[in-house]
C-alpha cells in the first residue's frame, strides 16, 4: 500500500502538468477537428398552444404584426451538428397559459434533435403580440350588383342570389366595421341570362371593402342569376270612352307626354307589341264640358312579362283630352241628294217640300240642322251631305208588303262628314203612289 501511495505522490507537480497538457491537447484537437459554427434560419413559425383558454371564454385573438413568425433564428453548435440542421429542426412555441397583462406570449426556442449539443439558439423576436377581443356574430342581407356594359338594345332585368342572407363571425371591432355584403357580376357583352358563382365581398358604411382575416363567413361565394332583357320603344295610345256633355264634342286632339315609352322583356314578349295601349275608366269623358287632364303610370298597363326599359323613367305620363263646345248650322239640302231605296215594283215616290220658289213651285229643298266643332261646321255645305230613305223600314212598320197610295212622314238617314252630327233627326213628307194611278 505504501508503494502505491509513493508512486501516486511521487513527482506530483510533473503529473499535474501532464494532466493539464493532456486536457489542453484534447480541447485543441477537438476544436480543430469540429469547431463551433453559427447558422441562421428564416421565417420560423411559432406554434401557439392552449388557444382554447381564450376561445372558451367567447373571445378571439389576432396575432399582431406577423409576430407568430420569427424572421431570423440563429443556432450555434459544432460544425458537424449545424451542417445537418434544417429549419424543420427548430421548434418555436408560445403558450396561452403564460399570457401577460400586455397580451404578449413569450417565445420558447428549442430543437427536436441534438438538444444537448446545441450551444445557443436565439431569435430576432422573443414575444408574440396579440389583440384579444370578444367574439361577435352578425347577419347581413346579401345583395348583388353588376359591372360592365351590355350591347345596345339590352338591359339588365332582375339580379337574384340563391341565398340572400350571410352570417359572419370574428373580432367585435372587425364585425362592427362591416355594414353590407354583396356580390358583383361582370355582364360585359352578354345578350342572354347569366348564371354563375360569385365571391362575396364585405364593405363598410362608406363602401370600402373590408378585408380582415379574422372574419369568417358561413359561405364564401353564392350562385347569382342575372336576367338580360331586350328593349323596344313603342308609342303610347290612350283609349277614350264616353260622350261629353250636350253641346260639346271631342276635338280628336289627345296629347300624351311623353308619347313613347321604352319597354323591356324577352324577345317572345316584345315580338308582337307595337304600341302600349292605356285603357282606364279615368279616360271616360262622359258629361265633360272641358278638357280631361290626368296623370297615369304606364307601369299599370304593361303586358305580362314586360317592364319599363329606362331606369331613369318612373313611368308617369300626362294625358290631355280636348273637349270643345259645338256650334250648329242650318243647311238647305236638295232632295235630289236623297235616294229612295227598296221601293216596291210598280210604285213611285217623291219628296214633298213646303217651301215654294218665286214661280209658286216646290223649291226642292229640305232643311238639315247639323252641329259640330266650329272649324268643321263653318266648312260644310250641302255638297258634303247625302241621304237615303229605306221604304222597307216603312213597310215593316206598317206591317204590309207595300204601302198604299198616300203621303207618309219618313226618316232620312243622312251621311255626314266626320265630326258632324244632326241636331235633330231629319224627317220628310214622302208621297207614294202606284205608277198606273199616276198615268191614269
Amino acid at each position: 500500500m505504501s508503494t502505491v501511495k509513493r508512486i501516486l505522490t511521487q513527482n506530483i507537480g510533473l503529473k499535474l502538468l501532464a494532466l493539464i497538457l493532456s486536457a489542453v491537447t484534447w480541447f485543441l484537437v477537438t476544436n480543430l477537428d469540429d469547431p463551433s459554427a453559427t447558422v441562421r434560419f428564416s421565417n420560423i413559425p411559432v406554434n401557439i398552444r392552449n388557444t382554447n383558454l381564450i376561445t372558451s371564454q367567447g373571445k378571439v385573438y389576432e396575432v399582431l404584426d406577423g409576430t407568430d413568425v420569427i424572421s431570423s433564428v440563429s443556432v450555434t453548435a459544432p460544425r458537424s451538428i449545424v451542417d445537418t440542421f434544417t429549419k424543420d429542426n427548430i421548434v418555436a412555441t408560445a403558450d396561452m397559459s403564460n399570457l401577460s397583462s400586455l397580451d404578449t406570449l413569450s417565445i420558447v426556442l428549442t430543437t427536436n434533435k441534438y438538444t444537448n449539443r446545441i450551444e445557443s439558439i436565439t431569435g430576432s423576436i422573443d414575444t408574440v403580440r396579440l389583440s384579444i377581443e370578444d367574439r361577435k356574430n352578425k347577419t347581413l342581407a346579401l345583395t348583388a350588383t353588376t359591372a360592365g356594359s351590355l350591347p345596345e338594345g339590352y338591359i339588365i332585368g332582375t339580379v337574384s342570389t340563391e341565398q340572400n342572407v350571410l352570417r359572419i363571425e370574428g373580432p367585435e371591432s372587425a364585425i362592427d366595421s362591416v355594414a353590407t355584403a354583396s356580390v358583383d357580376v361582370d355582364v360585359t357583352g352578354f345578350t342572354t341570362d347569366i348564371d354563375t358563382d360569385a365571391e362575396i365581398n364585405l364593405y363598410d358604411k362608406d363602401g370600402n371593402e373590408v378585408n380582415d382575416s379574422g372574419i369568417r363567413k358561413n359561405i364564401n361565394d353564392v350562385r347569382v342569376n342575372v336576367s338580360i332583357l331586350q328593349t323596344k320603344r313603342v308609342p303610347i295610345r290612350a283609349v277614350i270612352t264616353g260622350e261629353p256633355a250636350d253641346g260639346y264634342l271631342l276635338t280628336g286632339q289627345t296629347e300624351i307626354s311623353p308619347d313613347t315609352v321604352l319597354v323591356a322583356g324577352k324577345e317572345s314578349s316584345l315580338r308582337n307589341m307595337e304600341e302600349l295601349v292605356i285603357s282606364d275608366e279615368m279616360l271616360d269623358v262622359t258629361g265633360l264640358s272641358g278638357n280631361l287632364v290626368l296623370s297615369l303610370n304606364t307601369r299599370n298597363y304593361l303586358p305580362s312579362g314586360v317592364s319599363l326599359g329606362d331606369s331613369d323613367f318612373g313611368g308617369q305620363i300626362s294625358i290631355q283630352v280636348e273637349v270643345a263646345e259645338t256650334t250648329s248650322k242650318e243647311i238647305d239640302l236638295p232632295v235630289s241628294q236623297i235616294t229612295i231605296e227598296h221601293l216596291p215594283a210598280g210604285m213611285r215616290a217623291n219628296i214633298q217640300t213646303m217651301d215654294l220658289n218665286d214661280d209658286g213651285e216646290s223649291d226642292g229643298l229640305v232643311q238639315v240642322s247639323v252641329r259640330g266643332l266650329p272649324e268643321r261646321i263653318s266648312a260644310i255645305d250641302a255638297r258634303d251631305i247625302s241621304g237615303t230613305i229605306d221604304i222597307s223600314e216603312l213597310t215593316e212598320r206598317l206591317g204590309v208588303e207595300k204601302p198604299a197610295n198616300g203621303a207618309y212622314t219618313v226618316p232620312v238617314n243622312l251621311k255626314l262628314p266626320s265630326g258632324v252630327s244632326e241636331t235633330q233627326k231629319l224627317r220628310v213628307n214622302l208621297y207614294i203612289e202606284e205608277e198606273s194611278a199616276h198615268n191614269g
